[in-house]
């Protein structure tokens, strides 16, 4: 299994969220930068992969949802460290 790091503090606001995420978690140039994008493309990983995420709770409330959601939807996305608020 696969297995990225994160760092909630990279996503303490959306705009600069998403830069980040496109980056660690390799997104594609069409990648939308907005929270139905980011659902759309967490659920759709294939592989199955662990994101281990160090200062979850750094994390706008928002993107935290869609975590949250996106781990339900896809048994192939595991978050590990992830303090759920």
């Amino acid at each position: 299994m696969k297995e990225i790091s994160l760092d909630g503090k990279y996503m303490q606001r959306t705009g600069e969220g998403h830069l980040y995420l496109m980056q660690m978690l390799d997104f594609p140039a069409y990648y939308g930068k907005n929270m139905d994008a980011l659902y759309d493309l967490l659920t759709e990983i294939a592989e199955p992969v662990t994101l281990r995420i160090e200062n979850s709770e750094a994390i706008d409330a928002q993107m935290r949802r869609v975590f949250q959601e996106a781990a339900l939807d896809n048994e192939g996305v595991l978050f590990v460290n992830f303090v759920d608020k």
